[in-house]
């Protein structure tokens, strides 16, 4: 959720036909501007990871998180790059790695990275590079898929008001 600005998680635990929430938890409370919010849930690590936009400092950032029972926990931010925009998060389940893809603000081409994780650390395991073209000024969508069949992920872009997909293959190691 975003709650006056901040980037905020509730855990919802299902049980039968009912929810129950958890309380909710603030992502960066130094940070009352957030925007462009995605999230992504890696069941075989239970994990999960939150994509959002620091408007106050015009980076991307990447937080993952760790939940137990009715709440979660998450470790340092991981900033792509400083004029970074739009993140869109997908999971691979291949490379059983996260996937960011965003908008680099100062050239306005989407990049992607996949990422690593160690406890609770994110960290670049490769640098994918650009994906769109000159001047797109690539808006990902939350919600990327991954087709396990084809080995391929995609998102859903915004350029200049007309919805595109990118999709490619990730064997990358």
């Amino acid at each position: 959720t975003n709650t006056n600005g901040s980037a905020r998680c509730i855990v919802g635990t299902v049980s039968g036909t009912s929810t129950s929430w958890g309380s909710a938890i603030t992502l960066d409370s130094s940070n009352k501007q957030s925007d462009y919010i995605d999230a992504i849930y890696m069941a075989d690590h239970d994990k999960v990871v939150v994509a959002y936009l620091n408007t106050a400092s015009q980076g991307v950032q990447v937080r993952l998180g760790t939940p137990s029972g009715g709440s979660i926990s998450f470790g340092a931010a991981y900033v792509p790059t400083a004029s970074s925009h739009h993140p869109g998060l997908v999971y691979d389940e291949l490379l059983d790695k996260p996937i960011l893809a965003y908008r680099q603000t100062t050239d306005n081409y989407g990049y992607a990275k996949t990422l690593t994780f160690s406890g609770t650390t994110l960290s670049q395991h490769k640098d994918i590079g650009q994906i769109t073209g000159n001047g797109d000024a690539s808006q990902f969508a939350s919600g990327g898929v991954y087709h396990t069949a084809q080995e391929r992920v995609a998102w859903s872009y915004n350029r200049d008001n007309t919805g595109r997909v990118l999709s490619m293959k990730t064997a990358v190691t």
